[in-house]
C-alpha cells in the first residue's frame, strides 16, 4: 500500500536541490514576509521555493525546524563536539595530541580542537597564559596550510546551512602586521560572523584585530582554498601606527575575478575581488561599464563592443568600483 504524501503539521525547510530550498507546512494563502527573501508557492513540493542561501535566514525568522541535509550536518557536528577533549593538559595542547573532533562540511574536512563553551588556553607573547570561552566550536580545515604555516584556522557558528562565508584577515597587536586568516562559518550573516569572531578573545581587542575581512559564499571559499596565496590578506589591512596615524597594506591576495564569478555564478550571486554583488546589481554595473565604454570611444558601432570577454568587462566594472570606494561587502578596519 502505497504511502500518502502529507503537509507537515509544523513548518519545515528541506533542501530540493543545488540552489533551491522548499518551506512546508504553511498555507498557500499565508506566504511569510521575510525581508530579503523572495518565496514562491510551488504545488510540485507543496510549498514556498525560495532560494537555499536564505535557508539559516528563514529558519530564524519563523524559528522552524530543518531536516535532511541541514539536520543531518547539525547533528554530525554536535556528535564531532562530542567527541572532543575538553581539558588536555599544557603539553598535550602544545602538541595539539589530544582526540578532537572530526566532521565534513560542504566537502572540507574539518576538525574541532575546542567545542562551543569549552575553555581554550594558550601562552601569550609575554609569557602569561591566557584562556577564553569559545563562542562557538573552534578548530581547522585539514589538507590546507595557512599563513603561519598551520591548517587554516574556522569558527563555526550555530547555523551550519548557512552558505555564509567571512574570511577575516587578522593583524598582530600591536605593530599591526598580517598574521593570518580565520574562516568563519555558520554564521546566520555578516556581523554575527563578525561578532563570533570577536568574542573569541579574552583580552576584549578582537576587533582590533580585524585588519580587513571578505565575506564570501561556499564555492568562492573553496576556490580561494585552492587558489590563493595564503601569506597575504584577501584584502589589504589597515591599522594605526604609533602615532595614531591609520595606515593601509598594500598587500592583498586577490583572487582572480573571473574565478569567484564562475564560483557564485550558479546560485545567483555575482562575485569578485571587488565584493559579491546580487545578479541585478552585478548587470548594472555592466550596464554602466558597457555605456562609459561607448562615451570613451572603447566601443565598436557605439555597442561596447569592446567589452566582450569576462575579464574586459570585470576590468570596467571594477574601475567603477574604486571610484565609488569600493565593494559593498568586503570590510576594512575603520
Amino acid at each position: 500500500m502505497a504511502k500518502d504524501i502529507m503537509t507537515p503539521d509544523i513548518p519545515t525547510i528541506e533542501n530540493i536541490r543545488g540552489s533551491a530550498a522548499a518551506l512546508r507546512g504553511l498555507p498557500q494563502d499565508e506566504p511569510p514576509d521575510i525581508d530579503g527573501v523572495a518565496l514562491k508557492w510551488d504545488a510540485t513540493v507543496d510549498g514556498f521555493i525560495f532560494p537555499r542561501r536564505h535557508a539559516a535566514k528563514v529558519l530564524a525568522a519563523l524559528d522552524v525546524s530543518s531536516y535532511g541535509e541541514a539536520s543531518n550536518l547539525a547533528r554530525e557536528i554536535d556528535g564531532a563536539a562530542a567527541q572532543v577533549n575538553a581539558n588536555p593538559s599544557t603539553a598535550q595542547a602544545e602538541a595539539g595530541n589530544y582526540r578532537k573532533g572530526r566532521f565534513k562540511w560542504n566537502g572540507l574536512d574539518l576538525v574541532i580542537e575546542t567545542a562551543k563553551g569549552g575553555e581554550r588556553r594558550g601562552i601569550g607573547p609575554d609569557g602569561k597564559e591566557w584562556s577564553v570561552t569559545m563562542p562557538a566550536h573552534y578548530g581547522d580545515v585539514k589538507l590546507t596550510t595557512g599563513a603561519d604555516g598551520d591548517p587554516l584556522d574556522f569558527y563555526m557558528g550555530d547555523h551550519p546551512e548557512s552558505d555564509i562565508v567571512v574570511i577575516v584577515n587578522q593583524i598582530d597587536l600591536p605593530d599591526g602586521a598580517f598574521d593570518e586568516h580565520k574562516l568563519v562559518l555558520g554564521a546566520f550573516d555578516e556581523d554575527e560572523a563578525l561578532k563570533i569572531y570577536e568574542d573569541g578573545f579574552s583580552d576584549g581587542k578582537g576587533s582590533d584585530r580585524i585588519g580587513s575581512f571578505t565575506t564570501l559564499n561556499v564555492a568562492a571559499l573553496k576556490e580561494w582554498i585552492a587558489s590563493a596565496d595564503m601569506s597575504k590578506p584577501t584584502q589589504p589591512v589597515k591599522w594605526r601606527s604609533t602615532d595614531d596615524k591609520a595606515t593601509m597594506s598594500d598587500e592583498g591576495s586577490l583572487l582572480p575575478m573571473h574565478k569567484l564569478v564562475d564560483a557564485m555564478r550558479d546560485q545567483r550571486i555575482w562575485g569578485s575581488e571587488y565584493g559579491l554583488f546580487s545578479r541585478d546589481q552585478w548587470r548594472e554595473l555592466v550596464s554602466k561599464a558597457r555605456k562609459r565604454a561607448d562615451l570613451m570611444g572603447e566601443g565598436i558601432a557605439g555597442d561596447g563592443a569592446r567589452l566582450t570577454t569576462r575579464d574586459q568587462v570585470n576590468g570596467a566594472v571594477g574601475k567603477i568600483l574604486r571610484e565609488q570606494g569600493g565593494a559593498i561587502t568586503i570590510g576594512k578596519k575603520d
